[in-house]
């Protein structure tokens, strides 16, 4: 029996391959602070900093992934997000945004369904400086 953490790792593992396709260029995976954690953090062809959040589920029993990025998640997601731009000094970009993935397992079919919702979290734009 698979357990949640391990199907969370499974729906980053395949973000990751999805956003490669897409051709982003991962910066890293799992960045965590006091505030909470970023899954992905990646960059795209336009030079765009992009913060990702992964959610995954087997099933609808819950509702779709992304209706679990609540309001208080999203808000720890921007402390965090906020942190990592500080730490970092990324001010060498000119845009961040926040973006949702979802991905939906189907362990009988060996299948994975992947919404990727630009720009999820409050619509976030930050200008570097």
């Amino acid at each position: 029996m698979v357990n949640g953490r391990e199907i969370g790792l499974l729906g980053e593992k395949i973000a990751g391959q999805y956003l490669k396709n897409s051709g982003y260029a991962i910066l890293q995976f799992n960045y965590r602070d006091r505030c909470g954690e970023i899954d992905i953090i990646a960059i795209d062809q336009d030079k765009i900093l992009t913060f990702f959040e992964v959610k995954t589920r087997t099933s609808g029993k819950f509702g779709s992934p992304e209706e679990s990025v609540t309001a208080k998640k999203q808000l720890k997601i921007l402390k965090t997000v906020d942190s990592f731009i500080k730490e970092n000094a990324v001010f060498l970009y000119h845009k961040y945004h926040i973006d949702v993935i979802s991905v939906q397992l189907n362990f009988l079919t060996r299948k994975a369904r992947i919404k990727h919702i630009k720009n999820a979290i409050s619509d976030i734009s930050f200008e570097g400086e």
